[in-house]
């Protein structure tokens, strides 16, 4: 497979020179396939690479061409270095138009400049056929990457990106794994309050959540009273018990499809979630003050003891 280098509408000069990669696979298994190539082969730190995603039925290897649009993007793409110091959330149509033959062969690339050497995680989401799906991938970024990443699991609420700040808070004393809970953000810039949220990419957060093992990947966005609205409908109807992951990604789907409109405009962002499993969890949420998207993380830890709801309300750590 050869890559072609306009299709950015950008002259790589190094291209001839270089050899793409052999193609990573994408986890778990199911009815689509999924590959990654990167070129060049060896990805280096501070050097641009070209990240190419082929996606494919596994049961006969024909490529994938009606992707459903969520978000206004076909496949989106969250790669983050497994100590959790690098975040991207990106997409083929940042930089160039899908044209006719990228769409046929099911096959999207898009540049990125890794920050350092170490193990990266990517993930992508795709929605087909009303249901979206996620492959991960691992890509190896420069040399001598057998050792393990030291990540960092001091638990941080709050989050400094220049003059903005932003804080995690819930009503609960503590997380808890399997529980359906509100988070929200809040955001100020120089100590006031923001109150100029646009919507990015047709949400006011996009929510990328890994565990430090970077596993339990979870993507959200901001819960707007229509979520709530129908998560309510699905509890009343008793879809939240054993067909709820069913219910909830039709409920999902409903939302994401909606004609796009901007719900909170500041200072505060509700998000919900729901974490699988017990351990520390990173949380990058992308909001576009005044239109221009920033990225804030945080660390959590979640639980399995029970506790009971705080009434006094949402509590600041």
């Amino acid at each position: 497979m050869h890559f072609i280098a306009y299709c950015f509408g950008v002259i790589f000069l190094t291209a001839c020179d270089q050899q793409e990669s052999l193609p990573i696979t994408g986890s778990p298994s199911g009815p689509y396939h999924m590959t990654v190539r990167t070129l060049p082969s060896l990805p280096v730190a501070g050097q641009e690479t070209i990240i190419t995603t082929q996606l494919n039925y596994a049961k006969n290897g024909k490529p994938v061409v009606d992707l459903d649009v969520l978000h206004q993007r076909l496949v989106h793409n969250f790669i983050t270095q497994l100590d959790f110091t690098a975040f991207a959330h990106i997409h083929h149509e940042d930089f160039s138009p899908l044209t006719d033959i990228q769409k046929e062969n099911g096959t999207l690339s898009f540049p990125y400049t890794f920050p350092s050497n170490g193990i990266y995680r990517m993930v992508s989401e795709f929605t087909h056929q009303k249901r979206s799906w996620t492959k991960h991938f691992d890509i190896s970024v420069g040399e001598n990457n057998a050792t393990p990443p030291v990540l960092q699991k001091k638990v941080s609420h709050s989050s400094v990106i220049g003059d903005y700040h932003a804080r995690l808070s819930y009503a609960d004393e503590k997380l808890m794994e399997k529980k359906s809970t509100v988070l929200e953000i809040l955001i100020s810039r120089k100590n006031v309050p923001v109150n100029n949220l646009k919507l990015h990419l047709g949400s006011e957060a996009h929510v990328a959540i890994w565990r430090t093992d970077g596993k339990n990947f979870g993507h959200t966005h901001s819960y707007t009273p229509k979520m709530r609205e129908l998560m309510g409908e699905m509890k009343h109807s008793d879809q939240m018990g054993i067909h709820s992951k069913k219910a909830m990604r039709s409920m999902m789907y409903t939302v994401m499809s909606m004609p796009e409109e901007l719900m909170f405009k500041g200072p505060i962002v509700p998000l919900l979630h729901t974490f699988p499993e017990t351990g520390i969890y990173k949380i990058f949420i992308e909001c576009a003050p005044d239109g221009l998207p920033i990225v804030f993380d945080f660390t959590v830890d979640v639980g399995s003891e029970k506790h009971n709801s705080s009434d006094s309300g949402l509590q600041h750590h």
